[in-house]
């Protein structure tokens, strides 16, 4: 490709040797020779052929060099779990990996043995938290106790998913607090929506 060629954006390159190609078409249906119609257009034509496959290639290659998608990444969680339990995964921007299972597939997750055997030894596994704001909890539950007491005795009467548990330091005179509650499920944060916390 001549020195303008080089100067132009690799995306508005296949456009212009196309509009070349046309012009050049074009031209040639007002001359009158078979012979001399190919002889001008025969070069241009094969310079857009060959333009346009080396896009290919590069393509190709660009697409081959990209990090596994994601089918592969749902066979690597499944195989080290050993179950079918990943439903999805996405590579993300930041270049993490969000892999969703089904609800059932529950006690294979927990374990962390699995994220480095699907993703290597640098891997690290971080559930996804969804919090509540409980306003008007009573103050005798909320005071000086250990968060982490209350967080296991909200799981122990409400059910598996409660992960963490925050209070405010209520105010003397306060019957009521605010109270962040942090689940690590859909099923779990629909079923303290749906049934409230006992």
């Amino acid at each position: 490709m001549d020195a303008q060629g080089e100067n132009i954006p690799s995306r508005e390159r296949p456009s212009n040797v196309m509009k070349n190609v046309y012009d050049t078409f074009a031209e040639c249906l007002g001359v009158a020779s078979p012979d001399a119609v190919w002889a001008t257009f025969y070069p241009v034509l094969r310079e857009g052929y060959e333009h346009a496959r080396e896009m290919g290639r590069r393509v190709e290659r660009k697409r081959q060099s990209l990090p596994t998608g994601e089918q592969s990444t749902m066979e690597d969680a499944n195989g080290a779990i050993k179950a079918l339990a990943a439903v999805a995964a996405r590579h993300l921007r930041s270049g993490d990996t969000v892999v969703t299972f089904k609800e059932p597939a529950r006690p294979h997750v927990e374990a962390d043995g699995w994220v480095k055997a699907a993703f290597g030894p640098e891997a690290t596994r971080s559930r996804r938290l969804f919090s509540f704001i409980i306003k008007s909890f009573p103050v005798r539950l909320s005071g000086k106790q250990d968060a982490t007491g209350i967080a296991k005795r909200m799981s122990a009467s409400n059910g598996p998913g409660i992960a963490k548990v925050t209070t405010r330091k209520p105010r003397a005179s306060a019957k009521f607090a605010p109270i962040v509650i942090a689940v690590d499920g859909i099923e779990a944060a629909n079923k303290l929506c749906r049934d409230g916390i006992n």
